[in-house]
């Protein structure tokens, strides 16, 4: 088995989310760096000025939507969403780009696309499941999480998870977080013993920004073979980077592992 884009499943539910949200940050910063791109294209001739300028494209969108052929319009909700999408892949930068210059304009179209792609909605308004579905597993892996000090609660038994979700509203100016999920709590959380099996190889990349790297805590024991990837991306293994597919090539047929903390 390889784990690619590996997470910490001991870790606190909540900080993963902050770790998270500034990973998604350096995955932005990286964006907006990007040196081969032409100035005229950037988000700002400035790096340092990348987020400002974004939030001065972006915030307007909650009093007025931005015009779309769709006749929704890209509300300030569906902008974020439409960002995330495009900072999972260096190879998606550009339609992020493209996005953005449209949206100088008082253009969102390819802002919307991005944000329908990503929660699923087809051609006829309807949403697949994909992000309640994540959702649920997650619930599944807190089942048994505590209510936190200092104010903050997690999910707690006998109820799997109570948890926050973005729910994007179609009115041009509402948009924000509605609790959505309470789910039983079906069996005890175990550590799961398996013998015999060769080790599992655990791919992670240093700027994740959906997965957050975390190698300190994601190979606990001698079961797993850490290897590391120096990018922004979400997961690696068979997309193209020689070194990384290699690795994962001969693990599959040959179940070798590369030499401890290997790096690409």
């Amino acid at each position: 088995m390889i784990l690619d884009g590996a997470v910490d499943p001991n870790a606190d539910q909540i900080e993963e989310e902050i770790r998270q949200a500034a990973a998604f940050q350096k995955a932005f910063d990286n964006f907006a760096a990007d040196a081969p791109r032409a100035t005229t294209a950037r988000l700002a001739p400035n790096p340092a000025k990348a987020v400002d300028v974004y939030h001065s494209l972006v915030n307007p969108l909650v009093q007025k939507p931005a015009k779309t052929k769709d006749p929704r319009g890209l509300s300030y909700s569906d902008a974020i969403v439409g960002t995330i999408l495009p900072l999972y892949s260096p190879s998606l930068w550009r339609h992020l780009t493209q996005a953005l210059s449209e949206l100088k304009n008082g253009k969102g179209d390819t802002m919307l696309a991005m944000a329908d792609l990503y929660m699923g909605r087809d051609a006829q308004g309807h949403y697949n499941n994909s992000t309640m579905s994540g959702r649920g597993q997650l619930c599944g892996q807190a089942a048994h999480h505590r209510p936190r000090q200092g104010g903050r609660r997690g999910p707690s038994h006998p109820v799997g998870c109570a948890i926050h979700e973005l729910r994007r509203v179609h009115r041009p100016r509402a948009h924000g977080y509605v609790l959505v999920l309470a789910v039983p709590a079906t069996s005890n959380q175990h550590e799961i013993k398996v013998t015999g099996l060769p080790p599992i190889l655990v791919v992670s990349t240093t700027n994740d920004p959906a997965t957050p790297y975390k190698p300190e805590s994601i190979w606990p024991t001698n079961s797993a073979a850490p290897c590391h990837f120096e990018g922004t991306q979400h997961t690696v293994v068979f997309q193209g980077n020689t070194c990384i597919d290699d690795i994962g090539a001969h693990y599959l047929v040959d179940v070798t592992v590369p030499p401890p903390n290997t790096r690409c």
